[in-house]
């Protein structure tokens, strides 16, 4: 039995807590929030404890993982304090919210072994066809693809955390780190980045963020892509891989192998949860003693990869990437 206290009571962690009391071989061990009413109300509701700080956890001989469900901006102060434990953990995307906490956290004893970063999107069979017909061939050779993620029922105001691009690094960072490390998966790095967005630190009556980029790669494809928290429209949320044998369309509800002349719908099985697919990789991960399939170094370069977009986009310069 795995034994897995939560870090952060608000809307991951009620979604992580739920998931934990779900599966056979794990068991919450705890909550522990900054808010004690919003520890209380949670372990309340899963019939847990609270851990009135961090340190508690640490010492709780019977906490095999944490899962950080708090707030970006406080990602690595948590993950400077828990990973010399040698407890595993599973920290939300992003991994951290600056380049230097990103590098420092790669060097971190244990980071390389303990830690896995909650790239979930990993775990959706749409997105797992896609990377095998990249290795088997089936797209040929890849020479541009087309990616979105845009929300169009954005809510959130100037007081809120997540409004705050200091704080957050905005659609960029926080929403499309999942599309960069699936990117990162499927081509590895880029060589260059470039992009312009409507982010945060612009001054506008309510908040909303786009950005737009295009990245280059070592043998000439081409990555554009769009990412936005809007308050009105339509949203979407795709990728569209263009190879010379194939394309792949993939839009959250199907995906298509498109051919010339020839459309066909492939067949994905039964719906899946992504977060909770990846809890239990995450559990049995845990139990084995075994190294995160998705882990620091997947956080790390979504990190740097976002983080060079925003940077092209605050100075409308390319960006090129180096080790």
């Amino acid at each position: 039995m795995v034994r897995i206290a939560i870090v952060g009571a608000g809307r991951m962690g009620k979604t992580h807590s739920g998931i934990v009391k779900q599966l056979p071989d794990a068991e919450l061990a705890g909550i522990y929030d900054l808010s004690a009413k919003a520890s209380a109300a949670l372990a309340a509701e899963h019939g847990t404890k609270v851990y009135a700080a961090p340190e508690e956890i640490i010492a709780d001989p019977a906490v095999d993982a944490v899962v950080l469900c708090h707030p970006t901006f406080a990602h690595y102060q948590a993950l400077r304090l828990f990973l010399p434990s040698g407890k595993y953990i599973l920290c939300e995307k992003p991994m951290v919210r600056h380049r230097g906490e990103a590098e420092a956290i790669r060097r971190e004893p244990n980071a390389a072994t303990k830690l896995a970063i909650g790239f979930m999107r990993r775990q959706q069979p749409g997105y797992q066809k896609i990377k095998q017909w990249l290795d088997d061939g089936t797209l040929g050779t890849v020479r541009m693809v087309k990616m979105g993620c845009n929300v169009a029922v954005y809510k959130r105001l100037w007081d809120d955390w997540f409004a705050d691009f200091a704080l957050c690094g905005g659609v960029p960072l926080d929403m499309l780190s999942h599309h960069f490390n699936l990117l990162n998966w499927y081509f590895g790095m880029p060589c260059q980045a470039c992009g312009a967005g409507l982010m945060f630190d612009r001054p506008m009556e309510q908040p909303v963020d786009y950005i737009s980029g295009s990245f280059v790669y070592a043998n000439g494809m081409i990555v554009n892509i769009d990412g936005s928290w809007q308050r009105q429209g339509v949203g979407y949320d795709r990728i569209e891989v263009y190879g010379d044998h194939a394309t792949a369309l993939y839009d959250q509800r199907e995906l298509l192998l498109c051919r010339p002349g020839q459309n066909e719908k492939v067949d994905l099985g039964q719906p899946v949860a992504p977060y909770v697919e990846q809890m239990k990789s995450f559990v049995a991960t845990v139990a084995a003693g075994a190294v995160p399939a998705i882990g620091v170094e997947d956080g790390y370069w979504a990190f740097r990869t976002a983080d060079a977009l925003i940077e092209s986009a605050k100075t409308g310069r390319f960006v090129t990437f180096e080790d």
